[in-house]
């Protein structure tokens, strides 16, 4: 095996190794968003308090959405300092497909071990423009 070979092996095992890494993020907000609307739907108070601030922006929205959001998928989640999740969500809400950023922090009394304390409304599918509350 030359030093080409070796290099491009050892690339790859890094890729792949970020790759796992970036979708354990993906799979824990996944979870984390399809509980929120199951609790939501369900009117599970208590539980859904566990995964999300209470008073934040979210926690308004799902009041002023009684059940209309159909499902969410998550297109990216990114680790940053002290563990916080960033990601982006696309939600389909009664025939409507629109973005969402997502901020969570670690919380221990959480069964994921998260909880979300800020969601916006994206006016585009990146999320780097203007908030919508």
């Amino acid at each position: 095996m030359n030093v080409l070979n070796i290099c491009l092996l050892l690339s790859l095992i890094g890729f792949s190794h970020g790759t796992v890494y970036w979708m354990k993020h993906m799979d824990l907000v996944q979870v984390q968003t399809n509980l929120i609307l199951f609790l939501h739907t369900h009117y599970d108070t208590a539980l859904l308090r566990e995964l999300l601030i209470p008073g934040n922006n979210i926690d308004r929205y799902l009041a002023r959405h009684q059940k209309k959001i159909m499902s969410a998928q998550v297109q990216s989640a990114q680790e940053s300092i002290g563990n916080v999740i960033t990601e982006i969500v696309l939600v389909h809400d009664e025939g409507k497909e629109y973005h969402t950023k997502l901020h969570m922090i670690p919380s221990a009394s959480s069964p994921t071990g998260y909880k979300i304390d800020k969601a916006v409304v994206c006016k585009n599918e990146e999320c780097q423009e203007d908030y919508e509350d």
